[in-house]
């Protein structure tokens, strides 16, 4: 998972989401590592979106969970407000999309939900490519590694007490908020043998203090800036 004490890998959030609809099959083709959120259509496929509802990228309205694939497959994303002809990608479909050599993050959105986690493994056990599962969730990052106990999986943290409570258990990986990290945390995690992942970081100021602390993951809306500033600091 990443590569400790040395280069981070750089994963570009929502895909090149500046140049392109988030989450968008165009906007994960260039990444060297894409990030993508997931949530369950009403039959249980997993849709690649980073909202619960559709209404602020997509050309449909209502909670994701509500729909049919067959209903959001005539949807179209947005793209600065104004709609494409891009598709609301299916994990699969995204996963298709990729260049074989593309990793890939995946955010299990909704909390407790085992039938979205098991769908979303089947679909990455059968990639050849490099992958994450991560989630906000603690009972999706334990039902990932009850059912693949080699995984690589992560619990993303956004606050200090969750971090502290992260601190004492057992995860194979902890990406954190970036402002939670400094270097005492990070050793504590390396001293576990954990691996270490920031978001969502982006000015280069924060940039380069993360990549100077020695985290194996850096997630960015800036990925073009994040590789340029690394090439630099790191060789």
């Amino acid at each position: 998972m990443g590569h400790q004490n040395g280069r981070p890998k750089i994963v570009a959030h929502r895909g090149y989401w500046r140049s392109h609809p988030e989450n968008s099959l165009s906007a994960v083709r260039s990444a060297e590592w894409a990030e993508s959120a997931v949530h369950a259509a009403a039959a249980g496929t997993p849709i690649v979106t980073h909202h619960e509802t559709l209404d602020r990228t997509t050309s449909g309205t209502g909670p994701v969970a509500d729909k049919a694939c067959s209903e959001l497959s005539h949807l179209r994303l947005k793209f600065n407000g104004h709609l494409t002809g891009e598709p609301v990608p299916t994990l699969a479909r995204l996963l298709a999309a990729l260049k074989p050599t593309t990793g890939i993050l995946v955010e299990l959105k909704p909390p407790g939900e085992p039938r979205l986690v098991r769908d979303v493994l089947a679909l990455l056990h059968a990639e050849r490519r490099p992958w994450v599962l991560q989630s906000f969730d603690p009972s999706n990052v334990l039902e990932v590694c009850a059912r693949d106990r080699g995984a690589s999986a992560a619990l993303l943290v956004e606050d200090a007490r969750t971090l502290a409570r992260a601190l004492d258990e057992c995860w194979h990986g902890v990406h954190a908020d970036h402002t939670l990290l400094d270097r005492e945390v990070v050793q504590s995690l390396r001293a576990k043998n954990r691996s270490v992942g920031a978001w969502t970081v982006n000015t280069e100021p924060d940039l380069r203090r993360v990549i100077d602390l020695g985290v194996d993951w850096l997630i960015t809306d800036e990925p073009l800036l994040a590789r340029e500033l690394c090439q630099g600091m790191c060789g």
